[in-house]
């Protein structure tokens, strides 16, 4: 921040009001973090120790963190990796629908979760895993030859919707639309994007570890 180019934190202009009048399109992949942990093979590393070290360095209680982030034979990488996915995407861009959300601005939230099936699907719906199928390159590294088309079109034809009219729609592409896709406000409105009829709307998915955040990471003053 130096004043001039940079005035403020964009979280903070952005809570001001900064854009307001400009229609946003924003969202992650279901586990992010996986591209930084799986290829580098740290995950099978990370004991608990180590994880709860991280936990209490975000200022999360390690003991509450766990309960809301565990799952049926994750493993402390596992683990590791849902807490920064979520601190260093979700919640980010979860901030900004919410910043954006207190001036009326629409933001249209979505979670990419087609796992890719690279590194025989260790990588999940990773970093990027979206890319082939909004640019509609199903040979990306992240995609597979047999990825669904299905898939790609309805993205494709959401994000070119986006771009011409401001919401994100995608009426009649092979196989089929998205549901109508409400903007993130009110119910706190996500887009889960996966094959066939798994893309559906859900209304503030994974609340519980949302909430473990409310205080942290950037908040928005004011901020539910």
């Amino acid at each position: 921040m130096d004043g001039v180019t940079l005035p403020q934190r964009p979280i903070d202009a952005l809570a001001d009001g900064a854009g307001r009048d400009i229609d946003l399109l924003t969202g992650t992949t279901s586990d992010e973090f996986r591209l930084l942990l799986v290829p580098l093979g740290i995950g099978p590393r990370i004991t608990d120790q180590v994880l709860h070290g991280f936990l209490t360095g975000f200022g999360l209680d390690p003991v509450e963190a766990c309960k809301a982030y565990a799952y049926p034979g994750a493993t402390p990488g596992d683990l590791l990796s849902e807490v920064m996915t979520d601190y260093a995407y979700r919640i980010p861009a979860l901030r900004v629908a919410e910043a954006r959300a207190a001036h009326g601005a629409e933001t249209f939230v979505y979670e990419f979760a087609w796992p890719s099936p690279a590194l025989d699907g260790a990588l999940g719906a990773c970093h990027m895993a979206e890319t082939g199928f909004v640019f509609g390159n199903l040979a990306h590294p992240l995609a597979a030859p047999d990825a669904p088309q299905e898939l790609s079109d309805r993205v494709r034809e959401a994000w070119s919707s986006f771009a011409r009219t401001g919401r994100p729609t995608a009426a009649r592409p092979p196989g089929g639309g998205l549901p109508h896709w409400p903007a993130y406000a009110g119910r706190r409105s996500v887009m889960r994007l996966d094959d066939g009829a798994a893309s559906v709307v859900l209304e503030d998915p994974a609340a519980d570890r949302r909430r473990l955040w409310d205080t942290l990471r950037e908040a928005v003053p004011g901020g539910a």
